[in-house]
């Protein structure tokens, strides 16, 4: 996780400082980089991480696997995974090292399929809502955990919208001048909210016309309440 999320932000840094006439850097992150944060509105800045980011990154590098393996828990505290974990320490890392760069933090949510270019339900990835829908589809994933029965926001935002997005973003870096850091939440969840249940009863009712020659099973999707 720190090798992609953290060194492949810092090694884009270390060439766009060599870049003498680059005028914007754009680092795409996640909407999910603050979610250690107790409820509330996640606004669009920085939050103060309370850790030293280089010591941080210092001390996990020496660490052997096994280390911290047994020590995940504690090393990433009340984040829920190491990628949003290792995704912030690199919006840390890269507001701390951008020096004179006009830089831009673009945080989508959960990346989906287009809306409209190039034409709808384009998609040339698994990752992100890409591979849940897929596996559905195909029959290879009948149980899906959520809380309060799947109709909490399942906030997805269509690829497009994301990739015109950062252009924009970055354009309007662009046409300033200074070195700020600019940063955006790209999500779809307060203008146009999906919530989980919704979402499978529409790839539910698409599977009927649009399904795979080579489905393993039939789709049947339950949800099922996530204790933990």
């Amino acid at each position: 996780a720190l090798r992609i999320n953290y060194f492949g932000c810092m090694k884009m840094l270390e060439l766009a400082h060599e870049c003498k006439n680059l005028e914007v850097f754009t680092h795409v992150s996640t909407a999910y980089v603050n979610c250690n944060r107790p409820g509330g509105l996640i606004e669009e800045q920085l939050y103060d991480l309370g850790m030293d980011v280089d010591e941080t990154v210092k001390r996990l590098m020496a660490m052997n696997p096994q280390e911290v393996e047994q020590q995940e828990k504690k090393l990433i505290g009340n984040f829920p995974n190491t990628y949003t974990f290792t995704k912030n320490l690199a919006e840390k890392s890269l507001f701390k090292k951008k020096g004179n760069l006009q830089c831009v933090l673009f945080r989508p949510s959960i990346i989906a399929a287009s809306a409209e270019e190039p034409f709808p339900g384009w998609t040339d990835s698994l990752s992100a809502a890409g591979g849940l829908t897929l596996m559905c589809s195909l029959g290879l994933i009948n149980y899906i955990k959520v809380q309060d029965g799947g109709k909490n926001k399942f906030d997805m935002v269509p690829v497009d919208i994301v990739s015109n997005g950062i252009i924009v973003a970055t354009a309007n870096a662009g046409s300033k001048a200074g070195n700020e850091l600019d940063v955006y939440n790209c999500g779809s969840s307060v203008e146009n909210p999906i919530s989980m249940v919704q979402y499978k009863d529409l790839v539910t009712r698409a599977n009927k016309f649009f399904s795979f020659n080579k489905k393993v099973f039939p789709m049947n999707v339950e949800m099922i309440e996530n204790e933990a």
